[in-house]
């Protein structure tokens, strides 16, 4: 199939040859799809549970939205944490942090572990107000983000000026927890790790239908077919195409990221503008990271799993976005632009869990521009519930089962 532009994270990754899984076999445990972050975990922690896993992903492994998103990793849900208590109540609001702050524990972890070298740190994350209507956000979320127990610092006019090198911004509330992180290396550690405890990356195959053969499921794919006990659907934004029951609860989308020329040093940390439209972030060597502007295009990239096109007006504005707002970064050149799919559901919280009405069936997607805070634990949850293992952790705001039949 047709491949997108390349990232800056896949291109500058440097080499890799991913493991040979051999033939694809007629038999698994565990048939994972999607050769993602949350795949390639989920692959991973199964492998680990003694399981024979077969991972297939229908392009080159980490491809996707791992290997094409904004670099950054901050815990908390993907809507502001006031959106999140109006929609599901401060106890969901709170688990939703508590499975994400475990997440990024659980990176760290690994990373320190496997010695993976994938700039993680975590400098924090800049959220940044250009209207009122913003800055009253912030302040709602400040005051519940206390009673939840969660760091969150407000900045002022003045603030946001020193620490930004810009007067655009009317105020912000900095999460010091705010990460950083090269996805694509890191992805690329976690299929090493799930390749050596046994699991078989399979790239370059495509999985057309996963239908139920009495006890067993069979997977029919470009390469032929295999069974298998369990299947958990990865693919985050291609998923619907085999849960056609879904097709209303996850919702591909497209985004776009560009990276520029070295400049001088401006951010140690994160920066988001807009509600989260815009967010960028700057890397050691100089360069910037943008990603956004897609409310500048008719559809705001929604119902698009296409990622081999860039739009023209969303590269227009992403181009416009830092010389029209940092004077220091007015004659930047771009060197590398892309696209990537994320995959929104109505709620803004994926689904993690058991399929409703698909005995054998997990699926770990919906993360709505929000998965590096997620993917890596929804990946491990998923594993564990396909093959009966003790849960590492839960979180009930993401089961599948709110989703029912009057929904899809």
């Amino acid at each position: 199939m047709t491949e997108p532009a390349a990232s800056f994270w896949l291109d500058r990754a440097g080499s890799w040859q991913p493991p040979d899984p051999g033939v694809l076999p007629a038999r698994a445990d565990v048939v994972v799809i999607g050769g993602g972050m949350t795949g390639l975990r989920a692959a991973q922690r199964a492998a680990v549970l003694g399981a024979h896993v077969v991972l297939l992903e229908q392009r080159a492994l980490v491809g996707g939205a791992t290997g094409r998103n904004g670099g950054h990793v901050v815990a908390g849900p993907a809507d502001s944490t006031a959106e999140t208590v109006r929609l599901l109540g401060m106890a969901a609001a709170r688990e939703i942090w508590d499975f994400t702050l475990h997440t990024v524990n659980a990176m760290r972890e690994f990373v320190a572990a496997e010695g993976v070298e994938c700039d993680l740190r975590f400098a924090g994350t800049a959220h940044l107000a250009f209207v009122e209507k913003e800055l009253a956000g912030f302040e709602a979320d400040a005051a519940l983000l206390q009673t939840l127990g969660i760091a969150a610092q407000p900045w002022s006019r003045a603030e946001c000026a020193t620490r930004t090198h810009s007067d655009a911004f009317i105020g912000g509330l900095f999460y010091p927890h705010g990460g950083q992180l090269w996805p694509a290396k890191l992805a690329r550690a976690v299929a090493a790790a799930a390749a050596r405890a046994g699991a078989r990356l399979h790239s370059g195959v495509q999985v057309h239908a996963v239908t139920a053969d009495g006890a067993m499921l069979q997977v029919q794919t470009s390469a032929g077919a295999l069974q298998a006990r369990a299947v958990i659907h990865a693919s985050n934004g291609w998923a619907r195409r085999l849960l056609p029951e879904l097709h209303n609860v996850l919702v591909p989308v497209i985004g776009q990221v560009l990276a520029t020329a070295p400049a001088a040093h401006m951010w140690d940390f994160g920066l988001v503008a807009n509600d989260g439209y815009e967010y960028w972030r700057q890397l050691p060597d100089g360069r910037i990271v943008l990603g956004g502007m897609r409310w500048r295009s008719a559809t705001m990239g929604r119902d698009c799993d296409d990622d081999t096109q860039l739009d023209a007006e969303t590269s227009a504005a992403l181009r416009a976005f830092l010389p029209a707002h940092f004077a220091a970064l007015a004659a930047l050149a771009v060197e590398y632009e892309w696209s990537g799919v994320m995959c929104y559901t109505p709620d803004a919280q994926p689904l993690v869990g058991a399929l409703p009405g698909r005995p054998g069936e997990y699926i770990a997607a919906g993360y709505t521009g929000h998965g590096m805070p997620l993917a890596f634990m929804a990946g491990c949850c998923v594993a564990e519930l396909a093959l009966g293992a003790p849960p590492t952790i839960t979180a009930n705001a993401f089961s599948p089962k709110r989703f029912d039949s009057t929904t899809l």
